[in-house]
């Protein structure tokens, strides 16, 4: 367990991992970012439900809008 670490504005905190830290046009964009993919968590990062992401020849597919809580 590590301790709680305070990213600067504009930046998302992971939840655990050698990554603490990313910017949050990462968060809720179907694309893990955090080690432990808390930045794509419905809890931790806030990302709603809405989106359904999938992949295909490598590019991301928005099937909904995307709302996060979080921003």
């Amino acid at each position: 367990m590590r301790l709680f670490q305070k990213c600067p504005k504009g930046f998302f905190t992971c939840k655990k991992g050698k990554i603490t830290c990313i910017q949050t046009e990462f968060v809720c964009d179907c694309s893990p970012d955090c080690d432990d993919s808390s930045d794509e968590d419905k809890t931790w990062a806030g990302c709603a439900m809405q989106m359904k992401c999938s992949s295909a020849a490598g590019m991301l597919l928005y099937h909904t809008k995307h709302v996060s809580k979080r921003h």
